[in-house]
């Protein structure tokens, strides 16, 4: 039963929202991009990898028109996708409040940027077997509406959506890749999605990328070897492939390929997993920070991963990747990436087998380079 302080705070919400919609329900035309600068804000929170694959929508919007100064808002773990992009004038990042509301002093400071455009990048999407944003959340409706930007773009067809001034209606999401779905969002700006190089894009420093080189370098000899990158680590149990198999895998590359540079990275907290692996396949581990394992990505062969998120940052950095993805997930494989994506069944990578990763990362090593 819901206790009467939360059913007093749902009635105040709703009460907010119908207020909000009273005044602020009216659709509005677009106006002339070419007649003078406007300042935009895109507003996206939510995975590493969809900000990754967001950064083609960022540059469509931004290079549609000369007039047009992009800022990202976005929470300061995904702020690091966007280091060094030419295309975003600044970025924004927080962290969120009581229920992943936005905090007071943001809200204030985005009243006072006083931004011509604000984009909700917040798309309805299913993934691992639920359906996210299937309503505009309240707080983005307060956001757009305390942000006193004349013209609001976002997502349409959901509850809420009155607080768009030019509500998008994206393709079906079935229909094509997550990357080409989100950026249904540019079309206010005359982008055409399906005929926009929408490719994904990261930039490594220089001294990101001399300190991977450097790594690497380390685990040779005096020539050059294949570079496995191998990341065991994954957002949930759904994405989880067993220790055994990871140490099957390095095995049977390194029996095809002797004196290959093997190098087993990891997010902080599974280091123990990580160092099971690489001391029985005598492979070298490594707990890189988000950015160190871009560059190390980067500097690779071939990735080797059951999360999205570092395979999109493959495709945006033009390594070759294998991936292991549950079905279902198709639409969420490394845009326009080179290498193989393998689908477990049962919404979980468990029955990827040992035999097919093998056969894939053998596929991908002998290619030429």
């Amino acid at each position: 039963m819901t206790s009467i302080p939360k059913r007093m705070e749902a009635a105040g919400k709703a009460l907010l929202l119908s207020l909000i919609s009273a005044s602020m329900s009216r659709r509005r035309a677009l106006p002339d991009w070419r007649a003078r600068p406007y300042r935009v804000l895109y507003v996206r929170h939510d995975g590493i990898g969809d900000m990754i694959l967001a950064t083609g929508t960022l540059r469509a919007i931004a290079c549609s028109h000369s007039t047009i100064s992009l800022d990202v808002l976005t929470h300061a773990s995904t702020a690091e996708m966007l280091l060094g992009n030419p295309h975003v004038n600044r970025v924004i990042s927080f962290r969120p409040g009581r229920r992943l509301a936005y905090p007071a002093s943001l809200l204030r400071r985005l009243r006072r940027e006083r931004y011509d455009v604000v984009v909700d990048g917040m798309m309805r999407r299913f993934v691992d077997g639920a359906v996210q944003r299937p309503r505009v959340k309240s707080s983005t409706v307060l956001l757009m509406a305390v942000s006193g930007a004349p013209h609001r773009i976002g997502m349409g067809g959901r509850p809420n959506d009155f607080i768009y001034t030019f509500p998008v209606i994206p393709p079906p999401e079935r229909s094509v890749h997550h990357a080409e779905y989100s950026a249904a969002v540019a079309a206010p700006f005359n982008v055409v999605p399906a005929r926009e190089d929408l490719s994904c894009e990261l930039h490594v420093s220089d001294a990101e990328g001399v300190a991977a080189e450097a790594r690497w370098r380390a685990l040779e000899d005096s020539h050059r070897v294949p570079r496995l990158l191998v990341n065991m680590s994954a957002a949930n149990a759904r994405r989880r492939w067993p220790i055994d198999r990871y140490i099957a895998v390095i095995r049977h590359v390194l029996e095809r390929h002797p004196g290959a540079s093997v190098l087993v990275i990891g997010a902080p907290g599974d280091e123990e997993g990580i160092s099971a692996v690489a001391s029985a396949s005598k492979a070298t581990v490594c707990v890189p920070s988000l950015r160190d394992a871009f560059a190390l990505i980067g500097t690779a062969d071939v990735l080797f991963t059951p999360e999205t998120s570092l395979g999109h940052a493959a495709a945006a950095l033009g390594t070759p990747a294998v991936v292991m993805l549950p079905a279902g997930h198709e639409m969420l494989v490394p845009y326009k990436g080179s290498g193989r994506n393998l689908f477990g069944a049962d919404g979980t990578i468990e029955s990827v087998s040992v035999d097919a990763a093998s056969r894939a990362l053998e596929e991908v090593l002998d290619r030429p380079a």
